[in-house]
């Protein structure tokens, strides 16, 4: 079974920045992001960038488009921003992955740090890997379901640290189907899932991992966006998705939360990591601002992992257009249901996991190659960090 099969990458930038105060209340402006973004934008994660997967790297002009796109944003990295200040960038995806971001404006906590951090946001996950090859960010968020793809064909990038990790997919059943609780009760069944992404990349490892096919289960692409009316209708047996989706699924009756995102970490000893990445030459050229960045990158995570009641008036303050009406229950399942930043650094439990997706999308024929994934890290900043930290 190929992996989004006539599924390509979508190359049209929907480039979106903001800024916010240093201090919540401060006046600062607001997050202008638009509506909740698409199934296709998180999370993938997955998700958070799964959009590379069945598809190319970017040609020439694409690369020249983006960057464009990014100057006019007055977007170029390493610009003296003042004095006391050195100014650098982060690109982050239209969804709630934004909020270490956010935090560590909103905390002051790059101030501090002496960092003047512009964040940009963009409406898929693979925009932020375009910008970081492109040269116009210096600092990125990327999974792993994107950054091989990436890789293997030749692009340049050194992972430095994790966003997060926890594996966010549900698998939310139907009426008749509300008391099976494993996988191999649901052989036989429709599942609809939504291709091409992370947390459709890392399910196929899962069934791997489990002795199971996907033709041991009806496997049906379907965007997460679609899945509520796909559960009202009666259509399927069930979905693998993704926050705020599943909650809206199960609160408006259509639906009943068979598998959770734990259950599947436990099953199958998923660790489904959020990479923090940079380009090798930022690595070579200023290891003192990727370690500072990367130890104030840890601060603003531990805050969220620690302080959930502000976090999430956070992120409704600063970036209420992500949030939208969501209750503050929904945005607590979203950014604690399965999503966990208690450290920086990619253990090797993520590290295998990363070549598990690597030998998985070569036997699906997305890549002809597996990269060299110890080559891709340089965990001695993040390592510093959490030490420093904690």
């Amino acid at each position: 079974m190929m992996v989004g099969t006539g599924h390509r990458p979508d190359f049209g930038i929907h480039l979106r920045t903001w800024k916010f105060s240093a201090r919540i209340g401060d006046g600062g402006e607001q997050s202008d992001l638009g509506p909740w973004p698409s199934s296709d934008d998180r999370r993938t994660p997955d998700d958070r960038g799964g959009h590379f997967l069945g598809g190319n790297l970017m040609q020439r002009r694409e690369f020249i488009s983006l960057a464009a796109a990014l100057g006019a944003a007055g977007l170029a990295p390493g610009l003296a921003f003042g004095a006391a200040n050195r100014r650098t960038s982060h690109a982050t995806s239209a969804a709630f992955t934004a909020i270490i971001s956010a935090v560590g404006k909103a905390e002051g906590i790059y101030e501090d740090a002496g960092l003047d951090v512009e964040i940009t946001t963009l409406q898929r996950g693979s925009e932020a890997l375009q910008a970081l090859l492109a040269g116009q960010i210096e600092f990125a968020e990327i999974a792993p379901a994107a950054l091989i793809p990436a890789v293997a064909q030749g692009a340049e990038v050194k992972v430095i640290g994790i966003h997060s990790h926890g594996y966010y997919g549900k698998l939310i059943a139907s009426e008749a189907n509300k008391d099976l609780k494993t996988l191999e009760a649901f052989k036989g069944k429709k599942i609809g899932i939504q291709f091409g992404t992370g947390v459709h990349t890392t399910f196929m490892i899962i069934l791997q991992k489990l002795g199971l096919r996907a033709s041991d289960f009806e496997l049906t692409n379907l965007r997460v966006s679609d899945m509520p009316t796909a559960m009202q209708s009666g259509s399927f047996d069930g979905v693998i998705g993704w926050e705020p989706m599943m909650t809206r699924i199960v609160s408006a009756g259509f639906g009943y939360e068979a598998i959770s995102s734990q259950d599947f970490e436990t099953m199958a000893g998923v660790y489904y990591p959020l990479l923090l990445a940079t380009k090798p030459e930022l690595v070579e050229s200023d290891r003192e601002l990727v370690q500072t960045y990367v130890t104030a990158w840890r601060r603003a995570q531990k805050f969220v992992e620690t302080n959930q009641d502000q976090t999430v008036e956070i992120l409704k303050s600063q970036l209420g257009d992500i949030a939208g009406a969501l209750d503050e229950e929904t945005v607590r399942a979203v950014l604690y249901g399965g999503t966990y930043y208690d450290t920086v650094v990619l253990p090797q439990q993520g590290i295998d996991e990363m070549r598990d997706i690597s030998a998985y999308l070569k036997a699906e024929s997305v890549i002809q190659s597996e990269p060299d994934i110890e080559r891709l890290l340089d965990m001695s900043f993040a390592e510093k960090a959490q030490a420093d930290v904690g």
